[in-house]
């Protein structure tokens, strides 16, 4: 009983958040119109998955069918030219550069010449030689050996990077099938239900993002979880707008959530933003790449609570004014999905960063004025 009524509150507690948030007489029509426009993009691309998914599933079920009728009836006929168009699409998975090796095939007999990565040659062989059709293969491959990282060849569609609309649609199923029977478990098995449930909200969140666990929980380190591109066109010489963004301390200027910027010396500066809620998030980060009148890139330095990097390209127009190319790269706390919620209740920081490069192009255009200056706004 105890734990059903400390639900009950949770949940009460809950949608009163809810409908302050999205009943709020300011901001409140605005966030709304916002859930519904990403409910309406929601809604069309799962339409376009589904629609993939049954093209998938239908290929899927020729092939299986083709392979059942030709492992019951004999082939008439020759199917030389059959033998190898197969290995010939065999080997794009097996090798890096299979159109440097010529394939010939006169009898179920293959012969296979021309240069392969040491690590690559027996697996192709032996993946070749399993093939239908193909009864022997005389090998003139020449292996070699080549400074790179050897490619990770026909994994389980499990481990990939990316899904396919099949096995996307097959893991949402179960994992949502078993995601409610750890629900309906919590009585009985509270703590093996939850697990259950946990581990299975994750696969689907993993199946409808089609994001690899690393960066989708913001596990990985990586970066690249979310990235913004934006580009926009500033009336003033490009010497100017350079000047204007290498001196980081105007970065507060412009954008709404970062607090300071301070240089702490060999090109490395201290950032400090408004997180979510508004508490104020700090890291370091050094320049990267700095090439005049071009190129101004960053990263964070290991350690940081944020990790990201960015890098902004300028080029001259034609008519005098420049075009600022903006890319920023960065893993939130909770990855891909801390950054959906973050969107889901108004933070979204693609709209930021176009509110923030439109009040850059004014800071800009406008040039010095008297509150800028005495906000310590440096105008080159």
């Amino acid at each position: 009983m105890k734990a059903t009524r400390t639900v009950a509150l949770l949940l009460a507690f809950g949608s009163g958040v809810i409908a302050m948030y999205f009943g709020d007489r300011a901001k409140g029509r605005r966030r709304r119109i916002g859930i519904r426009d990403e409910l309406q993009h929601t809604l069309l691309n799962t339409g376009k998955f589904l629609t993939a998914a049954k093209s998938d599933f239908e290929h899927r079920a020729a092939g299986l069918s083709s392979l059942l009728r030709h492992s019951l009836h004999k082939p008439i006929g020759n199917d030389d030219p059959i033998v190898l168009a197969r290995i010939r699409s065999k080997l794009g998975r097996l090798v890096r550069h299979p159109h440097a090796i010529e394939v010939v095939v006169s009898n179920g007999h293959a012969t296979l010449r021309g240069p392969v990565l040491v690590y690559e040659r027996n697996r192709l062989l032996r993946r070749i030689s399993k093939l239908r059709g193909v009864r022997h293969i005389e090998s003139h491959l020449v292996p070699y050996r080549h400074g790179v990282i050897p490619r990770k060849f026909d994994r389980f569609e499990l481990l990939q990077t990316n899904w396919s609309p099949a096995a996307r649609l097959l893991v949402l199923g179960a994992g949502t099938c078993f995601f409610i029977l750890g629900i309906l478990g919590l009585r009985r098995r509270p703590a093996f239900s939850a697990l259950l449930a946990f581990i299975s909200a994750g696969f689907v969140a993993r199946a409808l993002s089609n994001i690899e666990a690393g960066r989708l929980f913001g596990i990985s380190g990586d970066t690249n979880a979310v990235t913004v591109h934006k580009t926009i066109n500033i009336s003033a010489p490009i010497f100017r707008v350079y000047r204007f963004m290498t001196d980081l301390a105007n970065f507060s200027h412009f954008m709404t959530d970062v607090v300071e910027v301070k240089a702490t010396g060999n090109n490395r500066f201290h950032w400090v933003v408004r997180g979510l809620a508004g508490f104020p998030v700090s890291w370091n980060a050094v320049i990267s790449r700095h090439i005049p009148n071009e190129v101004l890139a960053w990263r964070s330095e290991p350690g940081a609570l944020v990790k990201h990097t960015g890098h902004i390209r300028f080029s001259a127009n034609k008519d005098g004014s420049t075009q600022i190319n903006v890319v920023l790269s960065y893993c939130p706390p909770g990855g891909a999905m801390g950054h959906a919620l973050a969107k889901l209740f108004g933070d979204d920081p693609k709209a930021k960063m176009n509110e923030d490069l439109m009040r850059l192009k004014t800071l800009i255009e406008s040039g010095p004025s008297n509150r800028q200056r005495s906000h310590g706004v440096v105008m080159h």
